[in-house]
């Protein structure tokens, strides 16, 4: 069996010229002219449906999968930009590929599941390879999802999966699929990778989170994923780092500071917060950072100050700190923190972070966890 690839990606911020740009290198870098199959990946700040197009007319409507991503990774060069894409041209001697789509993850996950199962033919696959899945990464559900495909099945690991999610650049409001012309909003992608020496399939799969009785709507959800973290407060002694940080998230987040660790135990006793930031060397405080997370997560109920006796938070804490080489990462995590980030910040790691953690935190609320 033969399979032939090529990649090609532009930073060109028409949309045009982008999607065509980066389709002619794959297909140049393949030796292909016709792609059996084309895989997609572009920046938020494309308008979608013209760069899919422009995908489409250079490689000849070969079937698209594929969605917006946070930035773009190819042979020797990253990418993370508004305005990136990147085209994979594939080439088989034997695979084939076909598209499926199916609505309605609000309504009945199990049953989008089965639906898309069935198109696939994945039950009556008898030499499944691999299954790629790409979703929304802002409404997510894939249980019920997983447990339709999987009936009928010979076993739940009839057919190996791995996968991520679409992204829109932090902004945390909009992602899109691409399935042949199609640009699906506010849905979830299954991407075609070989499953099947005989039939590579690739499903574009729309997927809300469910209300379990689809009681809540759609735009609830995906708001209620979004504020899951909005009120952040900063624990930190040093004017600079404060202020860069605060220019950092502006219009992103509700920031607070707390120079030491008494003003953070008033903070939290005047008004709710998602989300502490904590610096871990307080100059000037009773407290490190340390000593006060253990304090307010409870780990440390000895010895304290009047003013943290008796004060918990159940938000989530993570730690900023430029002496990070100083510490284990087991060991400051058994403090009672989450997460752990090193100064200078990068701020892009941050991002990624809270979004992990905002995740986490709706997962958590959908389980009753």
């Amino acid at each position: 069996m033969t399979l032939i690839t090529g990649v090609g990606y532009s930073e060109h911020r028409n949309p045009e010229q982008a999607g065509r740009i980066a389709a002619q290198q794959a297909l140049e870098r393949a030796g292909i002219e016709k792609p059996d199959s084309v895989f997609l990946f572009g920046s938020i700040g494309y308008r979608q449906e013209v760069l899919l197009r422009a995908v489409r007319a250079a490689t000849g409507n070969a079937p698209v999968s594929g969605c917006s991503v946070e930035g773009i990774i190819v042979p020797g060069a990253v990418h993370e930009t508004n305005f990136a894409a990147t085209v994979c041209a594939v080439e088989s001697d034997e695979l084939s590929f076909r598209n499926a789509v199916a609505t309605g993850m609000s309504r009945d996950a199990d049953a989008v599941g089965r639906e898309v199962g069935q198109a696939l033919g994945l039950a009556s696959a008898p030499d499944p390879l691999l299954l790629v899945t790409l979703a929304d990464g802002l409404t997510l559900n894939f249980d019920g999802v997983l447990r339709g495909l999987m009936q009928g099945c010979p076993s739940p690991h009839h057919v190996p999966m791995v996968g991520g999610t679409a992204s829109d650049h932090w902004s945390f409001h909009q992602t899109f699929q691409y399935c042949n012309d199609a640009v699906v909003g506010l849905g979830g992608l299954w991407l075609p990778k070989p499953w099947s020496a005989r039939v590579l399939s690739a499903e574009n799969l729309e997927t809300m989170v469910g209300g379990g009785a689809g009681e809540r709507s759609d735009a609830h959800h995906r708001a209620r994923l979004s504020r899951s973290i909005s009120r952040i407060l900063y624990v930190e002694d040093e004017d600079a780092n404060w202020e860069v940080t605060q220019l950092s998230l502006r219009g992103r987040f509700e920031l607070t500071r707390a120079r030491n660790s008494r003003e953070a135990c008033e903070r939290v006793g005047e008004r709710a917060f998602d989300l502490i930031l904590m610096d871990i060397q307080l100059a000037g405080s009773d407290l490190s950072g340390i000593e006060l997370t253990e304090a307010l997560t409870g780990r440390r109920t000895e010895g304290l100050p009047s003013y943290a006796a008796g004060v918990r938070v159940e938000m989530p804490i993570v730690f900023v700190t430029a002496y990070s080489s100083l510490y284990s990462r087991g060991e400051l995590l058994a403090g009672g923190a989450q997460e752990l980030i090193s100064k200078p910040v990068d701020f892009t790691h941050l991002l990624m972070v809270i979004s992990r953690l905002m995740v986490k935190g709706a997962l958590a609320e959908r389980k009753g966890i």
